[in-house]
């Protein structure tokens, strides 16, 4: 019983989160048809499924690591976007690369959802 208990206080303090990762991903997708992306550009995110299932674009994890290991990863699967949100891992807490161009962010003063475009080597 206390098990339980614990789990549904969790779970009631986690979904307010949860329900703004799902409206971030409902806005990105949005925001993706009016700039014209292509349905099959590959998405990089935290939760592949999430988002494709309210954007039906393909996607893949955001891995642990660095920026270049996001990079390598990218490279492999031909990711076109990558969008960290407020539960991206540590070692891209900033993002600084020339191939990672930002293109959109959601939230002031610091952005819960950034959006960039990944240029190819």
């Amino acid at each position: 019983v206390a098990a339980a208990g614990l789990s549904v206080y969790v779970a009631a303090q986690l979904l307010p989160r949860w329900r703004r990762t799902d409206q971030s991903y409902i806005e990105i997708g949005q925001w993706m048809e009016q700039q014209g992306v292509d349905g099959d550009a590959v998405v990089m995110v935290n939760n592949p499924p999430a988002f494709w299932y309210y954007t039906h674009h393909p996607s893949v994890v955001v891995p642990a690591g660095d920026v270049d290991t996001l990079l390598a990863a990218a490279d492999r699967y031909g990711v076109d976007y990558v969008v960290l949100d407020h539960n991206r891992p540590r070692g891209v807490e900033s993002v600084s690369h020339h191939r990672l161009r930002e293109v959109a962010a959601w939230g002031e003063p610091t952005p819960w959802a950034v959006v960039y475009r990944v240029l190819k080597p």
